[in-house]
């Protein structure tokens, strides 16, 4: 059994609309299991990218945002840039947070992942 199917889902409230947040995104935020897909891996772009949109499910300033995804300045500049101009992330009273299309991401994103795993195992 897969401890992913032992938690309920959470849900999250975005602009008005209820959002569920499958339970393997939310366990991977507690846990820091990261996306890498091959052990030991270094982090790619997409990785870091759904790693900034599940840490902006509530507003988060760049600090918090950098912190939360060890990642520098630069390079949180020019991921908050691409998301943001995607959709995917929207700035909010100085902090950034995650939209309905940046949920939709990172469902697609973990079910790949999943495939992934699942396929080297």
């Amino acid at each position: 059994m897969n401890y992913f199917s032992l938690r309920v889902d959470e849900t999250i409230y975005l602009n008005a609309q209820i959002h569920v947040v499958p339970a393997r995104l939310l366990l991977r935020e507690e846990h820091g299991n990261g996306w890498n897909t091959i052990k030991d891996s270094r982090r790619g772009h997409v990785e870091i990218m759904a790693g900034i949109l599940l840490s902006c499910q509530k507003e988060k300033t760049k600090t918090k945002i950098m912190y939360a995804n060890n990642i520098g300045y630069a390079q949180l500049r020019n991921h908050l840039e691409l998301l943001t101009s995607s959709a995917l992330l929207e700035s909010r009273n100085g902090g950034y947070v995650t939209t309905e299309k940046g949920f939709v991401f990172l469902e697609l994103f973990a079910g790949i992942h999943d495939m992934m795993e699942n396929d080297e195992s």
